[in-house]
């Protein structure tokens, strides 16, 4: 290979514009290359670190475990192995080489088995990327871990209310990007999320309990100017019918002044799917605070939905024994009391009466 034959005749500037676009087996095969090309190349071999296999994740968790300034090279890593295959021994691994990640940004742990550790407890750095997916079993509290994070930017999280429920009421100040699933939106709402510009609902099984929770979005004291929410959504007749999800969007459009924009991911009856489709190129109008340019309407496969509902349903605060038929009405009366609530908001007062003259002399 030429470069391994006269790394010292490039520049370091080339060289490192090489790496930066080259693929991990080939940043690893620049960085055996000699102690010049290594010094260049493995900034950017460990800079970032994907999802692996098995294999490649344990050799990579060896490394840096055993090497701490290794490990402050990292800036992203990733881990979504399914947890149930491995051994405590390898947890601790993992758990050492977290700890020595000193300069960690961007963090994503999808966990799905029930962890002997806390491992975000390891985690020293200043992050500003956070994507958190804890298993439904077990206690795994997280609050005070989240509310030293002041810097976070863009949140994923999927747990149990109960793993976030002391968090500090002044988290997340820096947070612009929130995806979340609806039973943690309660929690997560209540905060000054001022700077928030894209809120992402995943996992939409009970729409009455939703639109309750977003209500909230009325009388917050400091809400973001404006956002684009997007809503993950299962749609079929006999949970939550094409009319009903319509007219209550509609309804939140009205309600909720700092939408700006409205991103709509639907999975399930394809023909209710096309109902739905259907209803909003004809009746965009009846979004009158909501810019129309920016609407999207995206039916998904199954495969393509982002679904946490099977792994997550333990977590739900909802209760599970209602029927269709029950949620439907009590959406209908969320729907009444939002809209008699705007009406009373957008009202003007009163008139004083005037005084009785004739009492008056």
């Amino acid at each position: 290979m030429l470069l391994a034959k006269i790394p010292a005749r490039l520049p370091t500037e080339l060289i490192d514009l090489v790496t930066q676009y080259a693929t991990t087996d080939t940043k690893a095969r620049l960085a055996a290359a000699s102690r010049h090309v290594y010094s260049i190349s493995v900034r950017s071999l460990y800079a970032s670190i994907p999802d692996m296999s098995v294999t490649r994740t344990t050799q990579c968790l060896l490394t840096l475990s055993k090497k701490p300034d290794l490990a402050g090279l990292v800036h992203s890593f990733s881990f979504g192995l399914p947890l149930s295959h491995f051994l405590q021994a390898f947890l601790i691994l993992l758990s050492r080489a977290l700890h020595n990640m000193n300069n960690l940004r961007a963090l994503s742990l999808d966990m799905d088995a029930p962890l002997p550790i806390n491992l975000l407890n390891q985690i020293s750095s200043r992050l500003t990327k956070l994507t958190c997916i804890l298993p439904s079993e077990g206690s795994y509290p997280i609050s005070q871990f989240l509310s030293s994070q002041p810097t976070i930017e863009e949140l994923h999280i999927v747990c149990r209310p109960e793993d976030i429920s002391t968090l500090n009421p002044e988290a997340f100040p820096a947070l612009k990007i929130l995806t979340a699933p609806t039973w943690l939106l309660d929690t997560l709402l209540s905060l000054r999320l001022t700077h928030l510009s894209r809120l992402c609902i995943l996992d939409i099984m009970d729409l009455p309990e939703l639109l309750t929770m977003l209500i909230a979005f009325i009388t917050l004291s400091s809400p973001p100017q404006s956002m684009e929410l997007v809503i993950h959504v299962k749609v079929a007749s006999d949970w939550i019918p094409t009319a009903a999800l319509f007219h209550a969007l509609v309804a939140l459009s009205q309600g909720v002044r700092c939408i700006g924009s409205l991103r709509l991911y639907t999975y399930g009856d394809l023909t209710c799917q096309e109902e739905l489709q259907d209803m909003f190129t004809s009746k965009l109008p009846g979004f009158p605070r909501l810019n129309t340019s920016r609407f999207a309407f995206q039916p998904v496969t199954s495969d393509e939905y982002i679904s946490n509902s099977a792994r997550f349903q333990s977590m739900q605060t909802s209760a599970g024994g209602d029927s269709p038929q029950n949620a439907v009405s009590h959406l209908s009366n969320v729907v009444a009391n939002l809209l008699s609530t705007l009406a009373t908001l957008s009202s003007p007062p009163a008139p004083q009466a005037e005084p009785d003259q004739t009492q008056a002399n």
